[in-house]
């Protein structure tokens, strides 16, 4: 169903807020891709609010999600995998940010944000490599940046 009211909106928003981390439902996101809605002064306030809530829960999410398995990452297996699903999130995240019902200005601002959150988290990840003396840490970090969304 291609959503074209608020309703229909708040309805796949409050979808997207239960899926666990690294499920992405394409069906569901080439309807939102396909989706319309009529932009004006009070639903355009909400269905921006509502978006960036999304996204602030999608983020604290990821963050718990990235926490908890870090520390249960024994191998360089699980940490590649681990960062794969991070930056697939991500990239999940910056399609939302780029629909084509949202104005230029909205769009440009949250990729804008979301961009500085890869670009330091991927910083964040530089720097704690940089203490592994074997290189290998480092290794990880560069072939699965998070930054490349």
């Amino acid at each position: 169903m291609k959503p074209s009211v608020y309703s229909d909106w708040s309805k796949i928003f409050d979808d997207i807020e239960t899926w666990e981390i690294g499920h992405v439902d394409e069906e569901v996101l080439l309807n939102m891709e396909q989706g319309t809605i009529e932009w004006t002064d009070g639903v355009s306030q909400r269905l921006t609010l509502r978006l960036i809530d999304t996204v602030n829960k999608r983020l604290q999410k990821l963050n718990l999600f990235y926490n908890k398995r870090l520390s249960m990452s024994y191998s360089t297996f699980d940490l590649s995998n681990l960062l794969v699903i991070f930056r697939k999130e991500l990239i999940f995240i910056k399609r939302l940010d780029s629909l084509l019902i949202w104005p230029d200005e909205i769009k440009a601002e949250l990729v804008r944000d979301l961009v500085n959150y890869a670009n330091k988290a991927q910083k964040t990840l530089e720097d704690s490599a940089k203490h592994d003396l074997s290189g290998e840490l480092k290794r990880i970090v560069l072939n699965y940046r998070l930054d490349n969304i």
